[in-house]
């Protein structure tokens, strides 16, 4: 992998939100946003600011790279 910039990252934000039982709304009040931010995030059409990735780490009691995924 090393020297590849082409690498492709899966979100796993949906995944983790049914794991944990959590709605869009939960999530997005819990990170101060809203629920469009939330939906956007987890359809990858935008990626959480650092400091939101460590408040959703902690909401889904989880480390911060599992989050994404990198697909091969």
């Amino acid at each position: 992998m090393k020297g590849d910039i082409h690498m492709k990252l899966k979100c796993r934000i949906k995944i983790l939100m049914i794991e944990n039982d959590l709605g869009r709304q939960e999530v997005a009040e819990y990170c101060g946003v809203t629920v469009d931010q939330v939906t956007r995030w987890s359809n990858m059409r935008s990626y959480p600011p650092v400091p939101k990735l460590w408040m959703l780490a902690r909401l889904f009691d989880c480390k911060v790279d599992d989050l994404y995924k990198i697909e091969e």
